[in-house]
């Protein structure tokens, strides 16, 4: 289902009295740059910023330039004027900076089962809209990517743990 074909299902109107939620998980490209134009400080495991970039706890940042060149290390903490890393800085040092920034995206269920939920939501979607062929192949693929999911968890389940049961 394209993106289009989505918006369209949805400006059908969602049956009487019910509600409609929608989660929509994008990937982030694999890397992004922030150029910083300002000064950065470096100081032990903690790197200040004159202007923030976007960043959030868990994504991954590498330095290209200056004395700290070649540090990669994760967000463990945003504070609205420095980044708390999760290892030191070689030295400490107010300089310009140049790095790449790797958002950490994370779902429940590791690919290429990551997208039975959406499978789910749009085959409920179009259930309750009455096109009962695609919700059919929706929910038919989920089912499939459930199974395979469930024999995965089971084969590399914890000793004595091959039970698939209360799993949500």
């Amino acid at each position: 289902m394209t993106k289009k074909d989505f918006i369209s299902a949805v400006a059908k109107g969602v049956p009487e009295g019910g509600t409609l939620e929608i989660v929509y998980l994008t990937r982030p490209s694999a890397y992004k740059d922030i150029s910083l134009s300002d000064t950065c400080v470096t100081d032990g495991n903690m790197i200040y910023f004159t202007s923030m970039p976007s960043a959030s706890v868990g994504d991954l940042l590498r330095l290209l330039t200056g004395q700290n060149a070649g540090y990669e290390g994760r967000i463990l903490e945003v504070q609205p004027d420095c980044l708390v890393m999760s290892k030191d800085f070689t030295v400490s040092v107010t300089e310009a900076v140049t790095g790449e920034l790797c958002p950490a995206w994370t779902t429940e269920c590791a690919e290429p089962y990551d997208e039975m939920y959406i499978d789910y939501l749009l085959g409920k979607m179009m259930y309750y809209q009455q096109d009962f062929e695609t919700a059919n192949q929706y929910l038919s693929q989920f089912n499939t990517r459930w199974l395979s999911y469930a024999n995965y968890i089971k084969e590399r389940g914890a000793v004595g743990k091959k039970q698939f049961t209360g799993y949500f």
